[in-house]
């Protein structure tokens, strides 16, 4: 019952987190808030574009395929969003696209752009059965179900690199395909930076975010970046009402993974490695649970602006919405 309990307010936390009916006292609000005017003091080595050869000798996909030639010529009217994060020069990055697509997809073509922006020669189709059916699990849905994961027609991307790239850029088109066509290609250029990245320095240390739905949810929410490029966010919601003793529930879930940030674009990428679960319910503890994520997920990848504390915004590639918003010290 107790662990039923825990899915139960996993779930009613991301239900209120983006419920635009519920009125909170947090400040600023998460939805429809402006982000401050950006000042970053640092100033960071501007990066160039990479040997494309080197790129592509060290891009590797688990599942894909290389030809040579172009993708095939785009038809229909598949439509998709694509967004890449920040590259890391040991690990890679991922990509993650969502459609409009009423069939599954089938797969993505991804061909390499050289330095003047022209594609190679050669391209890698890359099958359904190599994404990731979603990122960050959702608790507070049944395991082994879509509701478990992302969206149906949202995938994200696992891209390895086999050796140790340096830092800098390089561009790609990505199209998507299924038994309806295959999409007009869409260009993406990727960041290389280390974990942490050049000019991160200004977001070292702790960051908090409190908010509450009156008489329902208190929330707390702690994000602590290391300068080794690890990173840890933890999440407490405090819920009145629902306990029969008269005890209020306490969830608790946990975050620690890895970190790049380049601050010249002032995108910041978020990569989990484990989650861990737990809280009380009637005065009792809920048994903890601990997910291993062992290619990573990714938590956050977007803009984050630093006056006036840290302010995150973009799209939380995870159910946990409560973490965008606006931490200080």
């Amino acid at each position: 019952m107790k662990n039923i309990f825990l899915a139960f307010l996993v779930c009613g936390l991301t239900l209120l987190s983006c419920s635009s009916d519920d009125s909170t006292n947090e400040t600023p609000p998460v939805t429809g808030e402006t982000p401050p005017k950006e000042t970053n003091p640092e100033s960071e080595t501007t990066l160039q574009p990479l040997s494309i050869t080197t790129v592509e000798e060290a891009l590797t996909v688990t599942g894909a395929t290389k030809k040579t030639g172009t993708p095939p010529a785009p038809n229909g009217d598949l439509t998709f969003d694509s967004s890449a994060s920040i590259a890391n020069t040991t690990e890679g990055f991922f990509i993650t696209t969502s459609t409009n697509a009423v069939d599954d997809i089938a797969g993505i073509y991804l061909q390499l752009l050289d330095e003047n922006k022209n594609p190679i020669d050669s391209y890698l189709d890359i099958p359904a059965s190599s994404f990731d059916k979603g990122t960050l699990p959702n608790p507070g849905a049944p395991t082994n179900t879509k509701e478990s994961k992302i969206e149906k027609n949202t995938s994200q991307i696992n891209i390895n690199f086999k050796t140790k790239l340096p830092r800098g850029t390089f561009c790609y088109f990505i199209c998507v395909y299924n038994e309806s066509g295959i999409s007009q290609p869409s260009e993406v250029c990727v960041i290389i930076e280390d974990w942490g990245g050049e000019g991160s320095s200004i977001l070292f240390g702790s960051w908090v975010k409190n908010g509450e739905v009156p008489g329902l949810v208190k929330k707390n929410n702690t994000l602590n970046f290391k300068m080794s490029g690890e990173f840890t966010y933890d999440h407490t919601s405090e819920y009145n009402g629902i306990s029969g003793d008269g005890s209020i529930p306490v969830l608790n879930f946990s975050f620690e993974g890895n970190w790049s940030y380049n601050a010249s674009s002032k995108i910041i990428t978020l990569v989990s490695s484990s989650l861990k679960t737990s809280g009380t319910y009637e005065g009792e503890n809920i048994d903890e649970e601990k997910n291993i994520f062992e290619e990573g997920e990714i938590l956050f990848s977007g803009k984050v602006f630093t006056e006036n504390g840290i302010f995150f915004e973009g799209n939380l590639q995870s159910p946990f919405l409560d973490f965008i918003g606006q931490y200080t010290r």
